[in-house]
């Protein structure tokens, strides 16, 4: 009887095996989710996109119960709460699709419908794209859009030949835990290079002891996107016209960036302090800079 049960009403195949084979028809959109934060009446003065993980090959919708999801959701919330900049705007990126699927590439698609819809609702805010796993894949291949002026990639999955054309000119940021088992960190360590090589204002850090998920240590990783985040803000500030006032306290360090010649950035007291304090939990690479190869170590590997 069991057996006839079985018979009459069989199983269906997991959705991920009929996704997969089944064709793609843009029969999805993708989403933008605001992450809360603190209100505001000035209008942002910098967009930062999350992008969140995937697999190589699926035609499945990106799930907010997915695990890539909620890790990068999770990162989302801890912004909203360590990024002091009011006028920061924290959009987190849902793709159509959860699939790399080479040669369409949805991803990288998804992020770039992101960074025009920024221009749209924020005109004239740069854009800051944050990702993780596949999704930083997506915004280093989203970095040569105009409106993007930094890119922070986590754990990102850069297979040999990664390009990095379309990298010049942004800030970017390539960190990888040391037990990572599921992307390579000497993938990024190389890519890193190349990109160094190729005129690129690129950093690498190694963060010890985390894996893929950065679950070991979310402190480190929270709080090192959110220096990012605030670092690029304040920029952003030096790169417009320059008000007639003066600006108002907390007293702010000066900070020459190495490989820009006559190029500075302001980072508060706070947030040097911050960075120091991230140093001595990571083991922290050179900045790259193609104008300045001598920078380069031999001890990067």
């Amino acid at each position: 009887m069991g057996l006839e049960r079985r018979t009459t009403n069989p199983r269906p195949p997991p959705e991920r095996i009929t996704d997969v084979a089944r064709p793609v028809a843009e029969t999805f959109a993708p989403r933008i989710e605001v992450v809360p934060s603190p209100p505001t009446d000035a209008p942002p003065a910098l967009v930062a996109i999350l992008l969140h993980g995937g697999t190589p090959r699926s035609h499945a919708t990106a799930a907010r119960w997915r695990l890539t999801y909620l890790r990068v959701r999770w990162l989302g919330g801890a912004l909203g709460r360590l990024v002091t900049a009011g006028d920061v705007a924290l959009w987190r990126l849902r793709y159509r699709y959860r699939g790399w699927n080479p040669p369409a590439l949805p991803a990288v698609g998804d992020a770039h419908w992101a960074v025009r819809e920024s221009a749209r609702r924020h005109p004239g805010a740069p854009v800051v794209l944050i990702g993780h796993s596949m999704g930083a894949r997506a915004a280093l291949r989203a970095a040569g859009m105009p409106q993007v002026t930094a890119v922070c990639a986590l754990a990102p999955w850069l297979p040999d030949g990664e390009p990095v054309a379309g990298l010049r000119g942004r800030r970017v940021l390539v960190a990888h835990g040391d037990r990572d088992r599921m992307t390579d960190p000497r993938g990024s360590r190389l890519y890193a290079r190349r990109a160094a090589a190729r005129g690129v204002d690129i950093r690498y850090m190694s963060v010890t002891g985390d894996g893929h998920a950065m679950l070991r240590r979310p402190g480190v990783w929270h709080r090192l996107v959110a220096d990012f985040v605030e670092t690029e803000r304040a920029i952003t500030g030096l790169r417009r016209p320059a008000p007639r006032a003066e600006p108002p306290a907390p007293l702010r360090r000066q900070v020459t960036r190495p490989g820009s010649a006559g190029y500075a950035t302001c980072a508060s007291v706070e947030t040097i302090s911050a960075m120091r304090s991230i140093a001595s939990r990571t083991s922290v690479y050179p900045l790259y800079s193609g104008a300045n190869p001598s920078r380069i170590r031999s001890g990067v590997r």
